[in-house]
């Protein structure tokens, strides 16, 4: 009893820091990335951190974010995907593409 009443104050405070986070963020026109523990509590997951937090839409240009993103691939692909070893040698987006794609489960249904 007194663990699941932990569990609800904790989200409690989760929650009111990630309310307060995004209204900070309307107010000064930014967008702060929430801690990483949001991955506990999925249902605040798409308000707190969707694709307007995840992906980069202002600040640097396209061909800077996509060297990033190569460069973050050729460093972390044999760590993050086993299966992509072969493909590290390869620095473009399409290869980075190819390989994830071939691990995510199919989940679309038509």
């Amino acid at each position: 009893m007194l663990a699941k009443r932990r569990r609800e104050i904790e989200r409690q405070i989760f929650e009111d820091y990630i309310k307060e986070m995004i209204e900070q963020d309307k107010e000064e026109g930014t967008k702060t990335i929430p801690p990483t523990r949001i991955v506990k509590y999925y249902d605040l997951l798409d308000e707190a951190w969707g694709w307007s937090r995840l992906l980069l839409f202002t600040g640097v240009t396209r061909s800077d974010y996509s060297k990033y993103l190569e460069d973050y691939y050729r460093r972390n692909a044999r760590e993050l995907v086993p299966a992509a070893a072969a493909a590290t040698g390869s620095s473009s987006i399409a290869a980075l593409a190819e390989t994830v794609s071939n691990h995510l489960p199919l989940t679309l249904s038509t």
